[in-house]
């Protein structure tokens, strides 16, 4: 049933913890025995605003457990810094990471929250100085940051932007590396990558290119592209994919699972 499709807010979901981590992830909890695949990500993994996010729905097309290690808010630098995240991924058989957007890190210009990732906590001398006119004490969450900076001043924004995007390769990079066992990224958004350096007011990722996605390739076991709609007008929140978009997601993720040959289990390849 979508409740999203009728317009219907979904029921709020169990959520539950692995190991001492300090992060919220979806529930409920799976099993680490045996052969699994890791769901790695944000609020799009978590599933916020439907009843079955895509590592459910891709639990049941492969047959066995996959555990969601999604958590609102949550970014590479989160993920980077919890040792039981990692070691959820080193016992999978397969980790899925859906690409973040490259506004949910810290950086030289301002720093996030060590676990809410989009949470906005202070700027640099270094943007202050970029900014002087802007008052960062108004600001709470790095997606409204940016794109207020952005309509301040393109020209300006364009050298901030690319700093970020420097600092997510380098980051994300570093995450792969940490990382044991093979990695398959997932573009999960309403829209393909592309270069644009404006922010996406609608999009949870911003600022990530075709350039940068093809610079983690040599660390990863490949990626998926999955572009679908976002919620319908009025659902909660209405900016993240729907339920077509979660399963659309699983669908494409099973043969590319299939297709890792060795890294993957049996089952898998069975299924592909």
């Amino acid at each position: 049933m979508s409740f999203m499709g009728q317009g219907v807010a979904a029921p709020e979901p169990s959520t539950c913890s692995y190991g001492t981590s300090r992060l919220v992830f979806r529930g409920p909890r799976r099993p680490m025995q045996g052969a699994y695949v890791a769901a790695l990500g944000g609020a799009r993994t978590f599933g916020k605003g439907v009843e079955r996010p895509w590592p459910a729905e891709l639990e049941t097309r492969l047959g066995l457990p996959v555990v969601n290690l999604g958590a609102v808010g949550a970014g590479p630098d989160a993920f980077l810094d919890d040792r039981s995240v990692l070691a959820a991924c080193a016992g999978a058989a397969v980790t899925v990471l859906q690409v973040p957007g490259a506004q949910a890190l810290s950086n030289p210009w301002f720093r996030v929250h060590p676990r809410r990732n989009d949470r906005f906590l202070c700027a640099s001398d270094r943007l202050k100085a970029l900014y002087p006119e802007v008052d960062f004490c108004d600001y709470s969450f790095t997606r409204q940051l940016l794109c207020d900076l952005h309509a301040c001043d393109a020209t300006r924004f364009s050298a901030l932007a690319g700093g970020l995007q420097r600092v997510w390769t380098t980051r994300l990079q570093q995450l792969l590396a940490a990382i044991d066992g093979p990695v398959l990224l997932l573009w999960l958004a309403d829209h393909a990558p592309d270069d644009r350096i404006a922010p996406r007011p609608g999009s949870g990722i911003g600022l990530v290119t075709r350039g940068m996605l093809a610079a983690l390739r040599p660390a990863a076991a490949g990626l998926v592209e999955v572009v679908a709609p976002t919620l319908r007008p009025g659902g909660t929140p209405a900016d993240l994919p729907g339920p077509e978009a979660h399963e659309a997601a699983a669908a494409a993720l099973r043969p590319a699972l299939a297709r890792l040959g060795p890294a993957a289990p049996a089952a898998m390849l069975a299924a592909g």
